[in-house]
């Protein structure tokens, strides 16, 4: 797989190529800013892209993300040292395959590729999917298309939805996650993600939507043997 970086910081840019060469990847060209890097997009024709946001002036590498969404169809990943609400919003607007903020570490950016590669790939799920499962009342069935994430607490489950709505449902999420058949990924005790919303991952949390859900530690694998298996 091809990789162009589009990083204005030497020292971040060469990283970022050298993390990517002992991974495996090749590194087809790296850019320092937006004109560069749509010269080197035409030229090289790239699998996947890592972009910072704020190449040469503030939110440059958002613009060459909605040209990559207008002219071209590969995965890019967000590349940033910034974390606050506003930028993540900015950036979710262009739909990123993946979001990282700096400092970036090996498997942290392995993790992220991996990521990218599935949410490509998975572009175009399926919107109306529902699975039944059993709660007190008896049956109850939901689109599981809408659903960004599950979170238990006690003997009930909240459903969080892409509409930013949330229903509670007096379940066990052991009937919920066997309903679910593999479909969302379970990171920690009390959370099930839906891996379609996953907007950025570390070791330690995972970014679905706008929300951040914590990775347990005995969950990790789980992530990683996900997006993997799926990226191949």
């Amino acid at each position: 797989m091809k990789i162009l970086i589009c990083e204005d910081e030497l020292i971040i840019a060469e990283f970022l190529k050298e993390t990517c060469l002992e991974l495996g990847y090749e590194v087809c060209g790296m850019a320092a800013s937006k004109e560069d890097a749509i010269d080197k997009i035409l030229f090289h024709q790239p699998d996947l892209i890592l972009v910072d946001i704020n190449m040469e002036e503030r939110y440059s590498g958002i613009a060459l993300a909605q040209y990559i969404n207008e002219a071209i169809k590969v995965p890019f990943i967000f590349i940033t040292a910034f974390s606050d609400l506003d930028t993540i919003h900015q950036a979710i607007l262009t739909n990123p395959h993946a979001y990282l903020v700096k400092p970036v570490d090996k498997s942290t950016l392995l993790a992220n590729i991996q990521l990218a590669q599935y949410r490509f790939k998975n572009l175009h799920q399926e919107e109306e999917e529902y699975i039944t499962f059993i709660t007190d009342n008896g049956g109850h069935s939901l689109n599981i298309g809408r659903i960004i994430f599950i979170e238990a607490s006690g003997n009930y489950c909240e459903f969080v939805y892409s509409d930013k709505s949330r229903e509670l449902i007096r379940t066990s999420m052991q009937n919920v996650e066997t309903a679910l058949e593999g479909k969302f990924i379970r990171v920690h005790k009390s959370f099930i993600i839906n891996p379609h919303f996953i907007s950025g991952s570390s070791s330690l949390k995972v970014l679905v939507g706008t929300e951040t859900i914590p990775v347990g530690r005995a969950f990790k694998q789980n992530l990683y043997e996900h997006l993997g298996k799926v990226s191949k």
